[in-house]
């Protein structure tokens, strides 16, 4: 969510300010952005029963990684169009529409008799880190497509890592 934000509230400062385009370019480029998730909470419905959500949090995972590995290859190639920012976006949102409802669910059925405690701590970390990722994109955007393409790559990365953490065995001491 915190990569999503953080296009969300950088790539109109991008398009604008950076690549001088008028507003109605970000109206347009955000749908593909918003097709991408919608395609993959489609998927997710219709696979998650077959795979299994861990298998479907760990696809949607290696997906986005790829989505903000493309992106910062573009830029890093000198490639600055918006076919550039949001298409890879769009590829990372698309692995999100995979992979968070399987991880919301996975939260909400560790102990069911903690399942309104769990959504509530799992809506607040989405919705409070996405918040102070909005912020510090806000923050660090000054005549460079940089900082927003860091942020959706380090969100993404930081997202994976936490995957491994959580998928990483634990002493029998640890485990509920």
């Amino acid at each position: 969510m915190a990569a999503w934000y953080s296009f969300v509230a950088g790539a109109p400062y991008v398009l604008a300010t950076i690549l001088g385009l008028p507003p109605i370019a970000y109206g347009k480029y955000i749908l593909l952005v918003l097709a991408g998730y919608v395609a993959g909470n489609f998927l997710a419905g219709r696979l998650s029963v077959r795979l299994g959500g861990a298998r479907m949090i760990a696809v949607g995972q290696a997906i986005a990684l790829a989505g903000a590995c493309v992106q910062v290859a573009l830029l890093a190639a000198g490639i600055l169009t918006p076919m550039a920012l949001f298409l890879p976006m769009m590829v990372i949102v698309f692995a999100s529409g995979l992979f968070l409802p399987n991880l919301n669910a996975g939260a909400l059925s560790v102990h069911p008799a903690l399942a309104g405690s769990a959504a509530g701590l799992t809506g607040f970390l989405q919705m409070g880190l996405s918040a102070l990722a909005t912020v510090a994109i806000g923050a660090a955007m000054a005549g460079s497509e940089a900082p927003l393409v860091a942020a959706t790559a380090g969100t993404s990365l930081v997202s994976a890592l936490a995957l491994l953490l959580l998928r990483a065995p634990r002493p029998p001491a640890l485990r509920a």
